[in-house]
């Protein structure tokens, strides 16, 4: 087997290991203003597992993309403001659909990503 090979299988298993947990934990995400408009939200993201208890201790962020090719991402930290919400602010720069892309890091040192539809953001 070449070195190659070797690391595209180490890859390939940490991936899979990574998003071994995925479909075991629940997230939720909520938007203020409701409907969103152009301009900074406050995104809460709530986690979840299998028991519905509240994930502690994760370190989120998220990311913010548009469909449309060349547009710059928007990026937010978030801060657990209660057991299992997280909240954090991203701007969101012009009208139309938006992705939101969620990486949790759990207190266990597992990583999950998850991306979350935010369609018809408005205009002010």
């Amino acid at each position: 087997m070449t070195f190659a090979m070797v690391a595209l299988c180490a890859v390939l298993l940490s991936c899979k290991q990574r998003d071994a947990v995925a479909p075991t934990l629940a997230i939720v995400m909520r938007v203020q203003p409701n409907p969103p408009h152009v301009g900074n939200c406050t995104i809460e993201i709530d986690l979840h597992d299998t028991a519905s208890a509240p994930v502690q201790g994760a370190t989120v962020r998220l990311e913010g993309d548009m469909a449309h090719p060349g547009m710059a991402p928007s990026f937010a930290e978030t801060r657990e403001i209660e057991p299992g919400r997280y909240r954090g602010n991203l701007e969101l720069t012009m009208a139309g659909d938006w992705t939101v892309l969620v990486e949790a890091r759990l207190a266990s040192g597992t990583t999950v990503h998850r991306a979350l539809p935010l369609p018809r953001v408005l205009n002010r």
